[in-house]
């Protein structure tokens, strides 16, 4: 598959902590509920931006490019202090396109939220940040030529600015609202097709997405 459908398929790992930064799906866990809460609901408009590292890894990455990504996250609390569960689909707009086609598919994602509680006790509340894997079912994933779409695995790195408990304490909807930014790198199914048709591994192509937080539901 061509490097610009790829970075599409990339950029569906963006799942993240900043789901529950609504802080604190966990805290909010009642006495009465099991090992999982109830699931929370997040809209999360971001732009993608790729490549971050022009030059570096094999074959021509191209400028620098931006492009806006609609997602919906669905976040599902733990008991546990080390994980939580996250599922969701996402879709670019305005995503990357050749001279025939623009790839705008949807992708789903889903895996589990790692947090390194050590930042946001440092900060007192104000930054969160984890360890994300995530398996991502995209268009072209999978590395088999057999189906259109496939599994790929990605580990991502979220950092999350939790602005509206900090904030916005008593605006209501506002005040669960957060600032992201996360490092998305697909480990699986690395291998590109070049403007000339000619195919190379390229190991290192990180994609960041930065944008907002919005809860929608509990």
């Amino acid at each position: 598959m061509t490097r610009t459908a790829r970075v599409t398929a990339v950029a569906a790992a963006l799942l993240a902590l900043a789901a529950v930064s609504p802080a604190s799906a966990q805290d909010t866990m009642k006495k009465d509920e099991g090992f999982f809460g109830k699931p929370a609901f997040v809209l999360m408009p971001s732009v993608v931006i790729t490549p971050v590292f022009s030059g570096v890894g094999s074959g021509d990455k191209g400028p620098t490019k931006v492009y806006f990504n609609a997602r919906f996250m669905t976040v599902v609390p733990t008991r546990s202090p080390y994980f939580q569960l996250v599922a969701g689909a996402q879709f670019l707009p305005n995503g990357p396109h050749n001279a025939e086609v623009r790839f705008n598919d949807p992708n789903l994602f889903y895996g589990a939220i790692i947090p390194l509680a050590f930042l946001n006790t440092a900060t007192d509340g104000w930054l969160s940040l984890s360890v994300d894997p995530l398996g991502l079912y995209s268009l072209g994933g999978g590395g088999s030529g057999r189906d259109l779409y496939g599994h790929d695995f990605v580990l991502e790195g979220a950092l999350v600015a939790n602005i509206g408990s900090k904030m916005m304490k008593d605006m209501g909807f506002f005040s669960n609202a957060s600032a992201f930014l996360l490092l998305d790198q697909v480990l699986t199914h690395q291998k590109f097709t070049d403007a000339n048709g000619n195919e190379f591994n390229d190991r290192w192509h990180p994609v960041i997405v930065t944008g907002f937080v919005v809860p929608i539901g509990r």
